[in-house]
């Protein structure tokens, strides 16, 4: 079976950069449950989500599932941001299980909340207030932390403070 990577990281940690430039040197595929979000067409959660708002779950978990339904068993598969919660987590992987897969590595890109602010304040996004900053924060030290002790096993955390280059040879690493 092909690997299945996940990569987390709270709000301005570069997950989803170290998660693409995983999926490319690989060639795998990445599921990015934040893009499927913005690209689902629902106005709604979109401007949601805009202001700062996290996503519903089911949601979230609908999306997401939809995608890897179409991807095959052999192909290598990097998971953006995604399970979020515990009860994701499990649902997640009692999916990859159906298809004799599982997750291989978590990965969480880890950054304090002062650097991940300062990165955030240069990109510009509408959901990228102070405010929803923190809020996000507090609920990934809270929630997703479940989802790492879940996989712990399986779980490294690598530094997201450097460039993106130097963070990216750490997670190679981490493989």
């Amino acid at each position: 079976m092909a690997p299945v990577i996940v990569v987390l990281g709270p709000t301005g940690a570069g997950k989803s950069d170290q998660a693409k430039r995983l999926a490319a040197a690989k060639g795998w595929t990445r599921v990015s449950s934040g893009e499927l979000l913005r690209g689902s067409g629902r106005p709604e959660l979109i401007e949601a989500v805009k202001q700062g708002a996290l996503a519903p779950t089911d949601i979230i978990w609908e999306l997401v599932t939809t995608k890897l339904r179409t991807i095959k068993a052999d192909e290598g598969l990097v998971l953006d941001g995604f399970p979020r919660l515990l009860n994701e987590a499990q649902r997640l992987d009692a999916l990859l299980a159906e298809g004799g897969r599982k997750i291989d590595r978590v990965i969480e890109v880890f950054v304090p909340p002062a650097v991940a602010q300062q990165r955030l304040d240069h990109r510009g996004r509408a959901d990228d207030s102070a405010e929803a900053v923190a809020r996000k924060r507090r609920w990934y030290d809270t929630e997703t932390a479940q989802v790492l002790k879940h996989y712990q096993p399986v779980f490294m955390q690598i530094d997201g403070s450097g460039t993106p280059d130097e963070v990216f040879e750490l997670l190679e690493a981490t493989l």
